[in-house]
């Protein structure tokens, strides 16, 4: 039960999933004589995060790139095939510009996910789940009194940021951050996709069955101990590696002893969190390309790849969408 929706959490902070991808086609250089070979023609990718490039029938293009929202030193520099893309682009596009949120938007965004009808949390969570997050923030130094009127959702987030920087990951390492430096020292347009308030809004609107149910499969997953630094290891390494099928695999893995009941509330968090995100996500997108301008789109990597992600969905679209960085080889 933690593996799933605590994969979901650490990629994008908030957000992360999303399967395999059919309909994505392979990019693959022109060739103005035929090559003198009977071999096979192998399109080889370096190891190197994925990156897709979606063209229009005018030759217009959105460079879609799968963001991990916390990283570590060896990310970068990232390869020439992305920063090269960056660099022919116009524009950053994110979720959420994130340097641009002051304190004071910041706090009237988490003012949102406190309980507005005088409850507190453990009016809404069982007496065990409520001690173990309790006793976690405590051992970290972060437990307030006053984090006993906030949702679940939010204990649940600060607990998954205290693990994750515990297995050595670092939300100041994460590739939208860079992008978002990158592009200031260029000069670049940021475009916002999303808005926090739109974020924390979707957050607050979880039933209290989901966030209780995030919760303590966040609590499961930290409880693991040195499995948990593993897990945050391997991830990181899947998306660097950029092995699509085995990053897929990983995400959409599922514990086989997940109640009835637990899968009821896994699908209703992927709809919130994933499906209905990304079709957003996509009409930005098709919008873009529409306007004729190039925009290099970073988002949370579950957005982009697999079934249903950003590029998929402009695949089904119509548009050309190929894997980016890719090498015409002959085996």
């Amino acid at each position: 039960m933690a593996r799933k929706v605590t994969a979901v959490l650490t990629v994008l902070v908030l957000c992360f999933c999303l399967f395999g991808c059919n309909s994505v086609k392979t990019a693959e250089p022109e060739q103005t004589t035929e090559p003198e070979t009977t071999k096979a023609p192998v399109m080889v990718y370096p190891e190197g995060p994925i990156l897709y490039k979606a063209t229009d029938a005018d030759g217009d293009i959105v460079w879609l790139f799968g963001s991990i929202h916390v990283g570590k030193p060896d990310f970068y520099p990232l390869p020439d095939y992305v920063t090269q893309a960056f660099g022919e682009s116009e524009a950053l596009a994110v979720e959420v510009n994130i340097n641009e949120v002051d304190t004071a938007a910041s706090l009237m965004t988490t003012a949102k996910l406190i309980y507005k009808d005088f409850t507190k949390i453990d009016d809404h969570i069982d007496a065990e789940t409520y001690s173990k997050a309790v006793q976690y923030l405590t051992d970290a130094g972060l437990y307030s009194s006053m984090l006993d009127f906030c949702k679940p959702v939010l204990w649940s987030s600060m607990i998954e940021l205290i693990a994750a920087e515990k297995a050595g990951a670092d939300t100041t390492l994460g590739i939208d951050m860079h992008l978002l430096t990158e592009a200031d020292k260029a000069g670049k347009e940021i475009l916002e996709i999303e808005t926090a308030e739109s974020q924390t809004d979707m957050l607050a609107s979880f039933s209290d069955e989901l966030q209780e149910y995030m919760l303590k499969s966040t609590l499961a997953l930290v409880e693991q101990g040195d499995e948990t630094a593993e897990g945050f290891d391997e991830l990181m390494n899947l998306w660097q590696s950029g092995d699509e099928e085995s990053f897929e695999a990983y995400l959409a893995g599922e514990d086989a002893a997940m109640t009835e009941e637990e899968k009821r509330l896994n699908d209703e968090y992927n709809k919130e969190m994933l499906t209905d995100r990304n079709i957003l996500m996509a009409d930005f997108a098709e919008g873009i390309l529409e306007e004729g301008r190039t925009v290099f789109i970073c988002v949370g990597a579950a957005h982009v790849i697999g079934e249903g992600g950003i590029a998929d969905l402009l695949s089904e679209r119509g548009y050309t969408v190929e894997r980016a960085g890719g090498v015409l080889t002959y085996l």
